[in-house]
């Protein structure tokens, strides 16, 4: 029978064994030789360090804690290879989104990859901005990252077209994502699901991001949306296309989900122009906008008593409007202010509604005609070109497809071309008696 003692040298022995053993290493050798392997020169062995550093990080989530090992991760980012760059973002992307102010600290680095060449590595950028958008508190980071997702509707590969559609509907209107197989169709993973299952555990849970997304309230949303609309000024607008190939990916049985979720938010953003009416003019501007961009792509998304809530604001901007242009009348010349754009965008969203209004709008419509009925008939001096043309546009809609009194209209537009005619014939004349005056 052996002792204690013998069972102590054995065990000794044994652990003298395993130290020594090519299979045991200390937590800090390993890591240096996977840091190490970072600079290595095949492809292969920095892809494999950096998930092994993945790995580790999963345990240890104080790893890039350490500036030393984090600055030798971050130079990785701007690696030759695309699968090097896209393990890299999936291990920092996990590491920003443990904790806000690591994810305020790297936003910038990873959310700039979303230009990278490496498709991958677009598409792991584009799944951190969704990330970052569920979790962060900060609504300028939500913002931009709404604007960088809607701006990947025009990359240049179709998938990561699909992909950001499919975000933003997952993230705005609660849709079911589509999978990169089938674009369209209801899918029950997540649209970033990349098919690296190592990386895939370099990135937040889909069922968090799911849950985040949910409760994300409407007031949230409305808002983001709008500095969303306000930030992205280019044309074609890369928003509009996203709203519209939301709306057109959709199965006919699925639409009715849909508009009512789309009503949703353009409801909630007329609401907060009815409750907020003492705001200044360019954050009525911001909004009004907004509700267009909803409009215009999905016109039915306006209910009668909405659109009637923005009656006020049509007759305030056309009383301001008014004022603005007699009291630039000894310049001769109508400044092109808020309201003039608050006062074209209503007409804009009236003239894309009113085609989709049920019959029982008439009397709204009739509202709508007398409102516009002055104005016709006796525009400001100098008003924009655009804004002129909606005016004209709105009011020949409203009388062929609602009120039906040509007659009106025929008289209207008559008296308009009279008093165009004249304005012309005076204009002319005192433009010729000036340059025959003597020098």
């Amino acid at each position: 029978m052996r002792s204690e003692d013998d069972y102590r040298i054995v065990t000794g022995v044994a652990e003298e064994l395993v130290s020594s053993s090519a299979f045991m290493v200390t937590y800090d050798f390993l890591l240096s030789q996977l840091l190490l392997s970072l600079d290595g020169q095949a492809v292969g062995n920095r892809t494999r360090a950096l998930r092994g550093l993945g790995r580790v990080s999963t345990v240890d989530e104080a790893l890039l804690d350490s500036a030393v090992a984090r600055e030798a991760v971050e130079t990785r980012l701007s690696d030759e290879s695309a699968s090097v760059r896209e393990t890299t973002l999936g291990l920092l992307a996990r590491f920003a989104l443990r904790a806000p102010e690591r994810l305020e600290q790297l936003y910038t680095l990873l959310s700039e990859r979303i230009n990278d060449s490496g498709l991958a590595v677009r598409k792991r950028a584009l799944r951190f901005l969704a990330n970052a958008y569920a979790l962060t508190k900060s609504e300028a980071t939500r913002v931009d990252a709404c604007v960088r997702i809607v701006r990947c509707v025009f990359d240049e590969d179709v998938g990561m077209q699909d992909l950001a559609v499919g975000t933003i509907g997952a993230m705005w209107l609660d849709l079911a994502a589509p999978t990169e197989n089938k674009v369209g169709r209801p899918a029950k993973t997540s649209v970033l699901d990349s098919k690296d299952d190592a990386a895939d555990d370099m990135d937040i849970d889909d069922d968090v991001l799911a849950v985040q997304l949910a409760e994300a309230k409407i007031e949230d949303k409305v808002s983001t949306l709008i500095a969303v609309a306000n930030a992205i000024r280019e044309r074609p607008s890369p928003l509009e296309a996203v709203l519209e190939r939301v709306t057109q990916r959709c199965e006919p049985a699925e639409m009715p989900v849909l508009l009512g979720r789309l009503r949703n938010l353009s409801d909630a953003m007329i609401d907060s122009l009815v409750d907020a009416q003492d705001l200044p003019s360019s954050s009525l501007v911001d909004r009004i906008r907004t509700v267009y961009l909803l409009v215009s792509t999905n016109p039915s998304v306006i209910s009668i008593a909405k659109a009637k809530a923005l009656l006020p604001f049509l007759k305030g901007a056309q009383t301001v409007s008014t004022a603005t242009c007699e009291r630039a009348q000894t310049t001769h010349a109508c400044p092109q202010s808020d309201d003039y754009l608050i006062l074209e965008l209503l007409l804009k969203i009236f003239r894309a509604s009113l085609p989709s209004l049920p019959k029982t709008a008439s009397t709204f419509a009739e509202a709508l005609e007398r409102a516009l009925t002055p104005l016709v008939s006796k525009p400001p001096n100098r008003p924009a070109a655009p804004v002129l043309q909606e005016l004209i546009a709105c009011y020949c809609t409203v009388i062929t497809t609602s009120t039906h009194r040509f007659p009106l209209l025929i008289k209207t537009l008559t008296f308009c071309m009279s008093e165009s005619i004249v304005r012309l014939w005076t204009a002319g004349r005192s433009r010729l008696s000036v340059h025959r005056q003597p020098a």
